[in-house]
């Protein structure tokens, strides 16, 4: 389950970035021509070609992770050669036949390119074979000096070695946008000797073959992404527009942030492409084509960025931003079309049985995921389990949740992020992966979600002794709820706005104010809050925990437009908080803050909420009949997105990301995509969207349809853009990533 690229794989990756990078300056135009046989030459010398070849023929046996960074960095470098085609396609057919072709291929002498088209057939004729047949745009077609080809034989496939000048084989080199080699290939009467490889098995191994030179393109991809995302952030910081820089505005800002978005998305992607390459033909075909979709549709956004925000030098050849951008609708046509992409991936996603994406991992790990889901099976009360499968809010109500909790308590695993030393699990990063989408994949409710994830942490980092000792068991136990106090009416993502107070007199603190949108504020005895103890800038904010039972305090409901009670307004008229309650010293309440708002973007995986929702949506379609070719490409692009948010979950989870902005990109595409989850929900219900579901408690009987709680939930998913740090504010910080 590791996304995080391997010591070989970085080590590898800044090899070839430097030297493309030095062959790229080198040149005059700050360009390199597709195809260049000098530069195909020195990859073969520094051994790039020869990584894939098992280690006894003089290769690394590498892993397609390091032919990916090849790839990418290919991309990065706008350097455009068939790598994909010779060593991803052809290599990988001959090693997988045994024959010594691959090893010329590797040194760089023999350029083989693969043929495979459901046009072309083989049949026995004078001692040997005969192919006949075409096939349209094959890669590395025009510079291959001998084919791979597989051709339908007796039902199945058979693979075959062609000359490049054999008899009856006409090739027509293609003009192609990118400069990308490509060529039609015709066989009229091509006689062969005896096939490589042949049989039903052959058709499985191609397309696990095939769908590794897709992810090599992909890989390409992204680094051509990545390049027109610097080069975009490098002019529109130098470019003075109206007085000031070009990025000096809020609009262009945004978009940067956007495109940075898309390049983090699409990296995702691969990464889980690339891991799943050797793993299930259904999971892996799913992977591979959300990395063509991401790689399609994000290429396509940041291409388009950059040429608008480079101005008119954007659409000529002044510039290489025209070369990345033609070079990614290169690869998006050789992939196929979307279209064909999504279509892939809900076949296998709704044909399969496996709406999980969960991967598998090493022994021990399933074995975790075995005992988890056996007792969850036994433990886990099913009027529990559909009151929060009908919950329309952020979090489970506490009667829900509580007797949750202590179900979990007692059997020690409440507090499945928590070190063991505070009353935690201590569980891997592994294991707490496996317990998010094991529980919610059964509807297991959300507990203590304000304290569990935020102010646990944030106590074990700066409370005292006497604070954890105090506050931690009953958060463990779930004796107490915590609610989170900082957003004022004139203060939401502007904390340094906010205006409550805190004097200190005595022993106390007497603190006057309020506070608003507190989520589940109702229902909990205690809150984190932030206070203003000093001046009137960050520097005089500080951290102090409040017992909602304190006299001075009053608790004002505010109702959603989704219909339930989840938010409140709290005021506190000189109420009275022991000095003891403060957490860190007076003014690093800032600085606190930060530290919890990193925990809670970026700490949890919301991928496995979103999937379990998704399943439901996807039974009321069923039961509608409503699993037309919109439907299904909708809801393939939702489950992509849901599989993209995973992978980067994941990656931070096992600390495979040191990338400052990826906590601002969790929150921004968890929320994003929670809100097209509950959208396609809405469109599955159609005209019947109109009908109004009052809101029954959950106790209630008969338990109100799960499909009759699709409105309320979208109505409410429009907060998840603007909670936490509105989805603008969250675009400013990823913006200031961007260099």
């Amino acid at each position: 389950m590791n996304l995080k690229p391997s010591e070989d794989a970085v080590m590898i990756g800044e090899a070839a970035n430097r030297f493309l990078q030095d062959q790229v300056a080198a040149t005059a135009t700050g360009r390199i021509a597709a195809n260049d046989p000098a530069i195909w030459a020195a990859m073969a010398e520094m051994g790039w070609l020869a990584l894939a070849l098992p280690e006894e023929r003089g290769g690394m046996s590498a892993s397609p992770e390091l032919l990916a960074v090849i790839a990418e960095a290919l991309g990065r470098a706008g350097v455009c050669q068939p790598f994909a085609a010779y060593v991803g396609l052809a290599q990988q057919a001959l090693i997988l036949a045994g024959s010594d072709l691959a090893m010329t291929i590797a040194d760089g002498n023999r350029k083989v390119a693969f043929v495979h088209s459901s046009d072309l057939r083989a049949e026995r004729a004078d001692g040997g074979y005969r192919i006949d047949g075409a096939a349209a745009l094959v890669a590395g077609g025009a510079g291959a000096n001998s084919f791979l080809i597989a051709a339908e034989f007796g039902g199945s496939l058979a693979l075959f070695v062609v000359d490049g000048m054999a008899e009856g084989l006409v090739r027509q080199a293609v003009e192609t946008v990118d400069g990308s080699d490509m060529a039609d290939i015709a066989c009229a009467a091509v006689l062969v000797g005896e096939p490589l490889l042949a049989g039903p098995a052959l058709i499985e191994d191609l397309a696990r073959i095939d769908d590794l030179a897709a992810t090599l393109l992909c890989a390409e991809g992204v680094g051509a992404m990545d390049s027109l995302l610097r080069a975009t952030a490098e002019y529109t910081a130098m470019r003075q527009q109206f007085g000031k820089p070009l990025r000096s505005f809020q609009v262009v800002e945004h978009a940067l942030a956007e495109m940075r978005v898309a390049v983090a998305e699409a990296r995702a992607a691969l990464g889980a492409a690339v891991f799943r390459l050797s793993g299930e033909a259904d999971q892996r075909g799913r992977s591979v084509s959300a990395a063509v979709v991401k790689i399609a549709v994000q290429g396509r956004k940041v291409a388009h960025q950059a040429i608008q925000f480079h101005g008119a030098m954007g659409v000529t050849e002044e510039l290489t931003i025209g070369l990345f951008a033609k070079r990614l609708l290169g690869i998006a046509c050789t992939l196929g079309t979307e279209a064909e992409a999504l279509d892939r991936y809900a076949g296998l996603l709704i044909e399969g049985t496996c709406w999980s994406y969960l991967a598998k991992g090493a022994a021990e790990t399933d074995a975790f995921r075995q005992e988890v889901s056996d007792w969850l099976d036994a433990e886990l009360p099913e009027p529990i389990a559909e009151g929060y499968r009908r919950t329309t809010m952020v979090y489970a109500e506490a009667e829900l949740a509580q007797p949750w909790h202590r179900i979990l308590a007692k059997r020690g695993w409440s507090a499945p992020n928590w070190p063991a030393e505070f009353g935690g699990t201590g569980w891997s990063p592994e294991q707490r992966y496996v317990w998010a989408h094991e529980s919610f994949s059964r509807f297991a409710p959300f507990t203590s979600p304000l304290a569990l994830p935020l102010v646990g942490p944030v106590l074990f980092h700066y409370g005292t002794p006497e604070q954890q000792a105090r506050y931690l068991p009953p958060i463990v136990s779930g004796e107490e709820l915590w609610c989170q106090g900082f957003s004022e009416p004139g203060a939401g993502s502007d904390l340094v706005a906010l205006s409550t107070r805190a004097v200190r007199d005595g022993d106390d603190y007497v603190v006057n104010g309020t506070k608003i949108w507190t989520t589940q504020g109702h229902e909990t005895q205690m809150m984190a809050a932030l206070v203003r103890t000093g001046g009137s800038r960050k520097e005089g904010i500080s951290f102090l925990l409040i017992d909602l039972r304190s006299p001075g305090v009053q608790i004002r409901p505010i109702d959603t437009i989704g219909g339930d009670h989840e938010l409140n307004q709290i005021f506190f008229d000189d109420v009275r908080v022991p000095a003891a309650n403060l957490v860190g010293a007076e003014g690093q309440g800032w600085e606190i803050a930060r530290f919890l708002l990193e925990y809670e973007r970026g700490g949890d995986i919301m991928s496995a909420g979103q999937r379990a929702l998704l399943r439901d949506i996807h039974a009321a379609a069923e039961k509608r009949g409503a699993l037309g070719e919109d439907y299904r490409r909708a809801v393939a692009r939702v489950a992509i997105d849901i599989d993209t948010l995973e992978a980067m979950e994941l990656l931070v989870l096992l600390g495979g990301s040191d990338d400052p902005a990826i906590p601002s990109i969790l929150k921004l595409r968890a929320s994003e995509t929670q809100q097209a989850v509950t959208e396609l929900g809405v469109s599955v219900l159609g005209r019947d969207a109109i009908r109004w579901t009052s809101r029954r408690p959950l106790h209630a009987e008969p338990m109100v349809a799960v499909e009759d709680c699709f409105v309320s939930r979208y109505l409410n998913s429009r907060a998840n853009t603007i909670f936490g740090g509105a989805r603008e504010i969250q675009k400013t910080l990823i913006a200031r990533t961007v260099s």
